[in-house]
């Protein structure tokens, strides 16, 4: 996801990402985000720099080395300070979380809880599930962007619409 790629102009925003599975299909893909999800991910919009990527993976692990730095207790000796990185680290953040790199973030922090792993298509599994039972089946295709059998651009449309009155609703 990226500054650019989500419009802001309405009361619910819209985020059409700059690549997804099915463009090869030629199937538009459009995410209504409302209030709530606003809310969450207005801090993390960066306009000065709308083409980089809203979550990046490199720029978390700058931040926490910079907390670390901060907090430090002690000052750092000498030889401390003369310390190289690792020449060729097992995992080197990105730019972006793929859905791998998302996967295992979750899989590390679950171990790291001492809670049980879960997978993050349980969320979206989750969310349809809420949003077939409070809108019917009709709300969740337009909420999650599926497609039943084969459906014109004035359907998508006005299934479109129905999400962003679900998600003005809902957030």
């Amino acid at each position: 996801m990226r500054t650019c790629d989500i419009d802001v102009a309405q009361d619910v925003w819209v985020y059409e990402p700059h690549t997804h599975k099915n463009e090869h299909h030629g199937h538009p893909r459009k995410i209504a985000i409302g209030p709530k999800a606003q809310a969450i991910l207005t801090p993390f919009l960066k306009p000065n720099n709308p083409e980089s990527f809203v979550f990046s993976p490199r720029e978390a692990a700058e931040e926490v080395k910079a907390e670390r730095r901060k907090n430090r207790k002690t000052p750092m000796t000498p030889s401390q300070r003369k310390r190289t990185p690792k020449p060729a680290p097992k995992r080197k953040p990105g730019e972006q979380y793929t859905k791998n790199a998302y996967r295992w973030a979750i899989v590390r922090a679950c171990d790291k809880a001492k809670v049980p792993r879960w997978h993050p298509h349980q969320l979206r599994h989750n969310c349809a599930t809420k949003l077939r039972r409070l809108y019917g089946l009709d709300g969740a295709v337009a909420v999650l962007g599926h497609k039943i059998g084969i459906v014109t651009e004035i359907y998508a449309e006005q299934h479109f619409q129905k999400a962003i009155d679900i998600m003005r609703e809902i957030g």
